[in-house]
C-alpha cells in the first residue's frame, strides 16, 4: 500500500489526528526525563515491584477491579516508569482527540495546541510521579472526556454518558469537572450558532444535567454494590483521607461559601496561582493575556450576534459558570485538599479560545486577537515544559540525597559497638532534624505531588521510610513493635542518648539497636 492510500484511510489531515499527534510528540519531549528516568514520590516508594494503591477503601470501585485483573490475570501491573507514562500519554492524546472533535475545532493550528495544552498541563506532571497508577488515571480521564462526547454526539448517549462519568469516578474521582467544563464549552457554542434557539439550548443543558446526575448516583450505587461484593470477614469502609468518607455529603449552609471559593480561585488563577497552574510571573503573564483574549474573542461575537440577545446572554451565563466547572471539585470535596493533580479540568481554559476563535469574523481586530491567543499558547505550553523538567530535575537530586542519607545512616549502624545482624532495629522518633543537610534545589517552583518530595521532607515521610531501605539499600532489618519502643523510651541508658546525628544517638540496647532521632 503506497502513502497516499494509508493517508486517505486514516485520514491524518484530520484535526483528530492533529492533536492525538501533537500530544504525543510534545508529551514525549516535556516528559522524556520522567519516562527515562526512576524517580520516587512519597507515594510511589511505596509500590514495589507493583501496586495500584488505594482503591476501594478510598471509593474507587473500579480501580480496585481493573488492578486486580491486571495483576492477578493478566500478570501486569508492575510499577514502570516507561511503560506506564507511555500508556499514560498515549490515553491523553486519545482523550485530545475526543476533545477536538466534541468541541468541534477544526483549523489545524487549534488542534496542535489542544493536544499540546493537554500533554504539558501542570496535571500530567504532577501524575507522572505516582506513576504506579497513571495507566488508570488515563483511563478516568479518556471515560471523562467520552461522557462529554457521547452525550454531544449521540441522541443516545444518556445513559451510556452517564456511565462513562460514574466509571471514571470509580477510578479517580477529580475528572467530573472536566466533564463538566466540556459540557458548558459545548452549550456556549451552540449558543453561537445562527440557527440556535434558546429553548433548544436549555432542553440541551437539562439533558446533560441529568447525564451529571445519573452518573453521580451510578458512582455511588456501583461503589456500595462493591464493597458489598469485596466486603469478607472484615467490613470494606471508606477511608477518611481527603474526605472520601464525605464526599457529596454537603450542608445547606455551607454551599454558597463552598461555591464562592470554587469560583473566586478558578476565576483569579492566572493572577494568584492555583496549585502550581502559574506559578511563576511569566506564566501569570501568559495566562492572564490568554484569559484576556477569551474575553475579547467574548465581546466580539456578542457584538456580532447582538441581533440575538437571549442567545447572548445564554452564552454569558455559560461564560460565568465556566470557572465554577473546571474548578468543582472543591464542591465535590469540600474537606479535600485540592492539589495539581487534581484540577486537570483546568486547561479547558487554554483550550476555550482555541474553540472560539473559529468563529470570528474576518478582520484585523480578529486577526489580532487569533495570533495573540496562538503567540499565548504556544509560549504556556513551552513554559509548562520547561517546569515540568524543573519538577523531574529537583525530584532526582531530592531521590538521590535520600537514597546517599540512609545508605550512610545504614553504614553507621552496622559499625556501631556490639551490632549483631540478629538485633531488631528500634528507631525513637520519625522526623531527621540534621542541621547540616542541604538541598540545592529548595524553594523553586513545584507542582502538588512534588510539593512534599524535596529531600528532607522524604527523609521525614515515616510511612515510606522502610521502603526507601530495603529498595536501595537492600536491608530489610526486623523492626521492634510499639510496646517495644515504649519500652525502651523508659531505659535510662536511652534517655541520655543525644539525637541524630550526634555522636552516641546509636547504641545496642540489650537485644536492641537503638537510633534516636527525636525526644519522647
Amino acid at each position: 500500500m503506497d502513502v497516499k492510500a494509508l493517508q486517505k484511510m486514516m485520514n491524518l489531515k484530520k484535526p483528530e489526528w492533529v492533536a492525538w499527534l501533537s500530544a504525543l510528540v510534545c508529551g514525549f519531549g516535556a516528559h522524556l526525563f520522567a519516562l527515562a528516568n526512576i524517580l520516587h514520590n512519597y507515594d510511589n516508594i511505596l509500590q514495589q515491584p507493583k501496586g495500584y494503591g488505594a482503591g476501594i477503601t478510598s471509593g474507587r470501585w473500579l480501580l480496585t477491579l481493573l488492578g486486580d485483573f491486571s495483576e492477578d490475570v493478566l500478570d501486569l501491573g508492575y510499577n514502570l516508569g516507561t511503560v506506564n507514562g507511555i500508556v499514560f500519554l498515549a490515553l491523553i492524546a486519545l482523550s485530545a482527540a475526543f476533545l477536538v472533535n466534541t468541541l468541534s475545532i477544526r483549523s489545524h493550528v487549534g488542534a496542535a495546541l489542544t493536544g499540546c495544552l493537554m500533554a504539558t498541563f501542570p496535571t500530567v506532571c504532577a501524575s507522572m510521579v505516582f506513576r504506579y497508577t497513571i495507566p488508570y488515571y488515563g483511563i478516568s480521564l479518556l471515560l471523562a472526556v467520552l461522557a462529554a462526547w457521547v452525550a454531544d454526539k449521540k441522541s443516545w448517549g444518556v445513559v451510556l454518558s452517564a456511565l462513562c462519568l460514574a466509571c471514571s469516578m470509580g477510578i479517580y474521582q477529580a475528572y467530573p469537572p472536566f466533564t463538566i467544563g466540556m459540557f458548558l464549552l459545548i452549550l456556549m457554542r451552540e449558543a453561537l450558532k445562527e440557527e440556535a434557539q434558546l429553548k433548544n439550548l436549555i432542553l440541551r443543558g437539562v439533558r446533560y444535567c441529568v447525564c451529571l446526575i445519573l452518573g453521580v448516583i451510578g458512582y455511588f450505587v456501583f461503589l456500595k454494590l462493591s464493597m458489598a461484593l469485596l466486603s469478607g470477614e472484615q467490613e470494606v469502609v471508606l477511608d477518611t483521607y481527603q474526605g472520601i468518607d464525605t464526599m457529596g455529603k454537603i450542608s445547606l449552609s455551607e454551599l454558597p461559601w463552598l461555591v464562592k471559593k470554587a469560583w473566586l480561585s478558578a476565576a483569579l488563577f492566572s493572577v494568584q496561582d492555583y496549585c502550581g497552574i502559574a506559578a511563576t510571573r511569566v506564566l501569570k503573564l501568559l495566562w492572564s493575556a490568554l484569559v484576556l483574549g477569551i474575553l475579547g474573542i467574548a465581546a466580539v461575537l456578542m457584538v456580532q450576534k447582538r441581533k440575538r440577545l437571549l442567545n447572548c446572554l445564554f452564552f454569558c451565563l455559560m461564560g460565568l459558570l465556566f470557572p465554577l466547572a473546571v474548578n468543582f471539585i472543591v464542591i465535590m470535596a469540600p474537606s479535600g485538599i485540592v492539589y495539581t493533580i487534581m484540577v486537570y479540568s483546568f486547561v479547558l481554559i487554554g483550550c476555550a479560545p482555541l474553540m472560539l476563535m473559529e468563529c470570528l469574523p474576518d478582520g484585523k481586530l480578529t486577526e489580532v486577537l487569533r495570533k495573540g491567543v496562538i503567540a499565548a499558547a504556544v509560549l504556556i505550553v513551552f513554559y509548562n515544559g520547561y517546569y515540568s523538567n524543573l519538577n523531574y530535575t529537583r525530584l532526582y537530586y531530592a531521590n538521590r540525597q535520600v537514597e546517599n542519607y540512609f545508605s550512610g545512616m545504614a553504614a553507621q549502624a552496622r559499625m556501631t559497638e556490639g551490632y549483631t545482624p540478629d538485633k531488631k532495629l528500634a528507631v525513637l522518633g520519625d522526623q531527621i532534624d540534621d542541621p547540616n543537610f542541604w538541598e540545592q534545589w529548595q524553594g523553586e517552583p513545584t507542582y502538588g505531588g512534588f510539593a512534599g518530595s524535596h529531600a528532607r521532607g522524604l527523609l521525614n515521610t515515616s510511612y515510606s521510610v522502610d521502603f526507601w531501605v530495603s529498595t536501595y539499600i537492600g536491608l530489610g532489618p526486623t523492626r521492634a513493635q510499639p510496646h517495644e519502643i515504649e519500652m525502651l523510651t523508659e531505659r535510662p541508658e536511652v534517655q541520655q542518648m543525644p539525637c541524630w546525628p550526634s555522636e552516641g544517638s546509636m547504641n545496642v540496647v540489650d537485644d536492641y539497636l537503638v537510633i534516636k532521632l527525636q525526644e519522647p
